[in-house]
């Protein structure tokens, strides 16, 4: 949020940049990054990633990499529980596609653009051996 206020921004309630983008670093958003007295890692929105080192625990099952657009829909937990009932019997990548089948909004108008955003999910199984899916 410093780099945000720094260079001319500001983030609502709703935690989105400037009241619109709920992200704070895109490769796109050019508008967002005009300000030509900053370098690009310095502007409102950034294309540079912020990277962290986790510690994987005993019980880390599998993580979810998700864009705007899945967690405009989904909490943390909802993701984590739908992950969770079908990560024994289905490929991650069928898990992704029933998520994304139930999450896509048929009229984001009607939802208010919710559904609607461009949406990309990776789920990666910190177990794959242990998994029947992986016995068929």
């Amino acid at each position: 949020m410093d780099r945000i206020t720094k260079s001319g921004g500001f983030v609502n309630q709703f935690g989105r940049v400037n009241g619109n983008l709920n992200l704070s670093r895109s490769i796109g958003d050019l508008k967002y990054k005009q300000t030509k007295s900053l370098p690009p890692s310095a502007q409102m929105i950034t294309a540079e990633p912020d990277i962290l080192q986790v510690k994987l625990n005993p019980g880390d099952e599998f993580f979810i990499l998700g864009c705007d657009g899945i967690w405009d829909c989904l909490s943390n937990e909802q993701a984590v529980l739908f992950v969770r009932d079908r990560i024994e019997t289905k490929a991650p990548t069928e898990i992704v596609i029933e998520m994304l089948d139930e999450i896509v909004s048929d009229d984001p108008r009607a939802t208010q653009g919710i559904g609607g955003d461009n949406m990309t999910c990776m789920i990666i199984d910190l177990l794959p051996h242990s998994r029947s899916y992986r016995k068929t």
